[in-house]
């Protein structure tokens, strides 16, 4: 069975279970570390998904296991770690908003307020109604004039 069949009904230890199968059969394969990793993170046990994240970036694939692994840790208040993930996500696939709105969060959380309000314009541009995104820039904004 596919993992993410389990997905749609929120049993993500099976999934779990079914992308470490996939990872034993095909372990050179980051494809299957990808569907492993996609069932850890949506069953949010996030820090076990870094290293699956990590050993994806080492097989070579780079897009998701960036912004996942930059996601994560500005999720797990690792904000400076975060940031190299997420700019490197940005580049491979700059269209990307949630990547996009991450970002903008690691630059206000280590104090860098002209970045931030820098990517919060470029994703109000990609899509003006991305959750948040507004209320966000004016929190920013406001927060340069205290």
């Amino acid at each position: 069975m596919y993992p993410y069949s389990f997905l749609k009904v929120s049993e993500y230890q099976g999934a779990i279970d079914e992308g470490r199968a996939l990872v034993r059969a095909f372990p050179h394969e980051y494809r299957s570390h990808r569907i492993l990793a996609h069932a850890i993170i949506s069953g949010e046990r996030l820090t076990e998904a870094l290293p699956v994240l990590n050993t994806m970036a080492e097989l070579g694939e780079e897009r998701y296991s960036a912004k996942w692994r930059g996601i994560i840790l500005l999720t797990l208040t690792r904000d400076q770690e975060a940031l190299p993930f997420l700019e490197r996500a940005k580049e491979l696939n700059p269209a990307d908003a949630q990547v996009r709105y991450n970002l903008s969060g690691a630059y206000y959380r280590t104090k860098r307020l002209e970045p931030a309000i820098k990517e919060l314009d470029s994703l109000l541009v990609l899509d003006s109604n991305y959750p948040g995104a507004r209320e966000f820039r004016d929190q920013i904004t406001l927060s340069q004039y205290k």
